[in-house]
């Protein structure tokens, strides 16, 4: 096959897994970023992305991703917010980077290898949520710009040392990386492996190329590690901060040694995403996996993966450094989103593993380099045609059922509806499932529907806050506060920052009656300055109620207003407004954030 016949094959598989997605809406996390982010929807000068946060206002200021928004407005700009515009962007890289890996490949192994790893890797499934979700584009954007540059680089390598021009580019294409994606951090990792694991087998070793590919080599990652520094620091100065976004509620208060163990644990769930991707999800929480952060017989599986990787890395040491490069890929690749290092927003996500399935991928290509027969390793061309006919069947069905896996997945992120269906569908004991159906319940205003979902996912994690105080006001808006007082009062002891959480346990304990505990509730919430107009209304609330039997204050604002108050037992009814705060990206968030008030109003 001519090398152009082989990158339009891997072009046409890679649209074949992803162009059923074009079809898609935003979903879940497209909606904080682009669909309600303001920043998007109007096309400025570059510079001013620089100085903005990912999630924009809706979400504070947890991730740094400016030229990733700038991709996202110009996008807008073209198509009028359209998300056909966004979609096709994503399969045209998706396509782009399919033909990276083949680069990269080519440089590395033989064609015909080189050219099934990069089609395994453009049909792989666990690449779809990358593809299918529009924010996935900054996954997409990463990893091209760092296949490049190893491309650049190990092009140079192969015949002699690096020259300055490569050098150039290489820090180009990480300065890019790194302002669309923070995990793009990790190229300079990804030249030292290739560098201590290719010498002398791929690239060459001769004295006078060793000695100037040095000066070269170290006068790069100086290079690198400045416009790393410089990253950082407006990092820091932007966001106010240096690592990334919310630590998931499963590693909240757990160290570094304690996230090593949860991660060695998911260890053969990462492994199976890669080699049999039959199942897949859109998210994996409690009860998806299990959260195990001290020794225990749940890391046995993992131990046992990360054994059999350690021995492979060690015994293609000896035999083919390639399979040494390889395998240190994944690990460097995913070190950031590990949680190792710090903690992420997620334990397991499919889009943090699209840039180190190119390793897993050409891996398999380079074992069917090794396990590719020739003519001298059969004893008759009648066996070894028969050996060849059943491999290349082999390998056309596995690829076959990767673009049939793949394309078919795209459905999952059509729009948010089709997301937390699927969720609730796929994975019953998630709880993320039925806390994002019951909370798109309650933002739709129906807390009958919504406190089910609500209660289960409480029951299957009730350890996250946001559960139980989303589960708290459902419970209140069917009129059953004795019982949502108790996991108001779980949510705070997990997050007593929770402003919605403090003046909704007020409000039901005017509903109960039990005016002094509500006043007393207002009283120090106006004493931190928390929701200061909603804790002045429950107050004069409770002031008003009291002076009937027991005056507070008998100038209190009711008993001025010359008002009649009924003695009836009906309880006190008060409209809620909520000032929604997304923190569930799907549906917004009922808890609100610090940054806004709950506004309460007389009904």
């Amino acid at each position: 096959m001519s090398r152009r016949s082989a990158w339009l094959l891997v072009v046409i598989a890679a649209v074949l897994a992803s162009a059923a997605g074009l079809d898609n809406g935003f979903a879940y996390d497209d909606l904080v970023v682009i669909a309600d982010n303001a920043s998007v929807h109007a096309l400025r000068w570059p510079w001013e992305y620089f100085g903005e946060s990912y999630w924009g206002p809706a979400r504070g200021d947890d991730l740094y991703r400016p030229l990733a928004v700038l991709g996202f407005s110009v996008q807008w700009a073209i198509g009028g917010g359209t998300p056909f515009v966004f979609h096709l962007a994503n399969v045209v890289l998706y396509g782009l980077s399919a033909l990276a890996v083949l680069a990269l490949a080519s440089e590395l192994m033989p064609p015909r290898a080189a050219l099934l790893g990069a089609l395994v890797f453009a049909v792989h499934p666990v690449h779809v949520e990358a593809v299918g979700n529009v924010v996935g584009q900054s996954e997409l954007i990463t990893a091209v710009l760092v296949l490049l540059a190893i491309t650049v680089y190990v092009r140079d390598r192969k015949v002699g040392a690096l020259r300055r021009r490569s050098a150039v580019i290489i820090a180009v294409l990480y300065a890019l990386a790194l302002f669309v994606k923070e995990h793009a951090i990790v190229l300079p990792a990804l030249l030292v492996a290739a560098e201590l694991a290719l010498t002398p087998t791929v690239f060459m070793a001769r004295r006078e190329s060793g000695e100037q590919g040095a000066r070269r080599m170290r006068s790069l990652l100086l290079a690198l590690t400045l416009i790393a520094a410089a990253y950082l620091t407006v990092r820091f100065v932007v966001i106010g901060a240096v690592t990334g976004d919310a630590a998931h509620p499963g590693l909240v208060g757990i160290g570094a040694a304690g996230r090593a163990w949860v991660m060695l644990a998911l260890l053969p769930e990462v492994a199976r995403l890669m080699l049999w991707p039959a199942r897949l999800y859109a998210d994996y929480s409690p009860q998806r996996v299990a959260i195990h952060a001290t020794p225990s017989a749940a890391h046995n599986p993992g131990a046992l993966v990360l054994l059999a990787w350690i021995t492979i890395v060690a015994v293609s040491w000896r035999r083919s450094r390639l399979f040494v490069f390889l395998g240190a890929w994944f690990p460097i690749t995913l070190l950031l989103a590990s949680n190792v290092l710090v903690p992420t927003g997620v334990l397991i996500a499919e889009r943090t593993l699209f840039l180190p399935s190119v390793g897993v991928a050409l891996a398999l290509g380079a074992a069917f380099a090794v396990a590719w027969p020739t003519r001298s390793e059969t004893p008759t061309a009648f066996l070894r045609q028969r050996w060849l006919s059943a491999g290349r069947m082999a390998v056309c069905t596995v690829l076959a059922l990767g673009a049939l896996r793949s394309s078919s997945r795209q459905s999952a992120w059509e729009d948010n509806a089709a997301v937390i269906s699927t969720m609730v569908a796929e994975a019953p004991e998630l709880f993320r499932g039925h806390l994002l159906l019951g909370e798109t319940f309650a933002v739709n205003g129906d807390m009958y529907r919504a406190e089910p979902s609500l209660r289960r996912a409480v029951e299957l994690y009730p350890g996250f806050p946001v559960a139980q105080i989303d589960f708290a006001l459902s419970l209140r808006g069917v009129g059953r506060c004795e019982e949502a007082l108790s996991h108001f009062d779980a949510g705070l002891a997990l997050d007593p920052r929770s402003q919605v959480a403090r003046v909704h346990r007020a409000l039901c304990l005017l509903q109960l009656r039990r005016l002094r505990e509500a006043r007393q509730r207002a009283v120090e919430g106006l004493a931190e300055g928390v929701s200061p107009s909603a804790f002045r209304l429950v107050k004069w609330t409770a002031d008003s109620l009291m002076t009937v039997t027991d005056s507070v204050d008998s100038r209190n604002l009711f008993a001025r207003s010359g008002r009649r108050f009924d003695r009836s037992d009906k309880p006190v009814n008060l409209q809620v407004r909520f000032v929604l705060m997304p923190q569930n990206p799907a549906v917004g968030n009922l808890q609100g954030s610090s940054r806004s008030e709950t506004e309460v109003k007389p009904k």
